[in-house]
């Protein structure tokens, strides 16, 4: 069955019963688009590529995607591996057939059964990353090699990261200029993040810590001082620096990407195990500051900046599940 495409762009046709996936590909690519100004990069950048697949899928099969069946829909859904992926898929076809100023598929009771029974087969728990707590945090940076360029830059990413309980987008987005120091330690400012889609802002305060080690503000200077970065992006990418030469830094700014695969070096060369990631980082500081006698609730959301502390609270309930354990009290501790 040949495809045919509806409201497409002139010359977006089928030839010869066979279909142009390049040109769905382009009109994916226009349906993403929309409300730009109000979506995070990385948020834009999955939708793009949910699109793009869910355009392949349907040039495979040789029907529509634009207007979709709800049939077609939901077969694509159920290839999905998570639920937080189906999520994914769902917003950015709807967004996408909103954009055309066509009635979504997403909305169809015949999706939404297959949704709800793939939920219920696959649960809707997702999978939570190792975190790289205080104690973990310090093996992993020491497997760094202190002396070289690359090696100072990702001891800042990781420290700095962690004192932010930063998630990966917002640590790659800071800028020299989003950094303002101060007796005590650093003032950082977050200009954009998933709970402050406006851009207003939110500073966030790096202490200096007696551990030399774990300083994120001692790291941080000495990154800016031996890099001679003194405005833009905070952390640059490397390329590579020839024959024999060490790698060069670019003015290039590192993604959400480069943060989550340091974090997965730093700690498989520190032979650490566990499912690390980006997030690891953001949990980490959350999960090590719960455990810490005298940290407050507030004062863990005033860096994490959690809009919803039931969400933080999960944080704090897996540091503490030990504590004040009943069948403790009753059969007593082995230490």
């Amino acid at each position: 069955m040949a495809l045919v495409l509806v409201k497409s762009p002139e010359g977006c046709h089928t030839q010869g019963g066979e279909t142009q996936l390049p040109a769905l590909i382009s009109l994916a690519d226009q349906a993403t688009e929309y409300a730009k100004a109000s979506k995070a990069s990385e948020t834009r950048r999955g939708y793009a590529s949910d699109l793009k697949r869910f355009a392949a899928f349907c040039e495979a099969l040789g029907v529509e995607m634009l207007p979709a069946s709800p049939p077609t829909v939901a077969l694509h859904l159920a290839q999905a591996h998570a639920v937080a992926t189906i999520r994914r898929h769902m917003v950015a076809i709807a967004q996408a057939h909103k954009n055309a100023g066509l009635p979504s598929p997403v909305a169809d009771p015949h999706v939404r059964t297959i949704v709800q029974g793939i939920r219920r087969t696959k649960g809707t728990a997702q999978r939570k990353k190792t975190a790289l707590t205080g104690d973990l945090l310090r093996e992993a940076v020491a497997s760094l090699n202190p002396s070289t360029l690359q090696g100072k830059r990702d001891r800042a990413i990781v420290l700095l990261g962690f004192a932010l309980a930063a998630r990966r987008s917002e640590l790659a987005a800071l800028n020299v200029e989003d950094l303002r120091y101060d007796a005590k330690g650093l003032i950082v400012t977050i200009r954009r993040s998933k709970t402050d889609q406006n851009g207003a802002g939110q500073e966030v305060g790096v202490p200096m810590v007696a551990r030399n080690e774990l300083c994120a503000v001692r790291a941080v200077a000495a990154w800016i001082d031996i890099s001679g970065i003194r405005s833009g992006a905070l952390f640059r990418s490397f390329g590579p620096g020839g024959r024999n030469r060490p790698m060069r830094l670019t003015a290039n700014r590192i993604s959400g990407r480069d943060v989550a695969n340091l974090v997965k070096r730093l700690t498989g060369n520190a032979d650490i195990p566990g499912d690390f990631a980006a997030h690891s980082l953001r949990a980490g500081f959350i999960t090590t500051a719960a455990s810490t006698p005298g940290v407050t609730e507030s004062a863990i959301q005033g860096v994490s900046r959690h809009r919803n502390t039931e969400i933080l609270r999960g944080y704090v309930r897996r540091a503490t599940v030990f504590e004040d354990a009943p069948l403790t009290a009753m059969f007593g501790s082995p230490d």
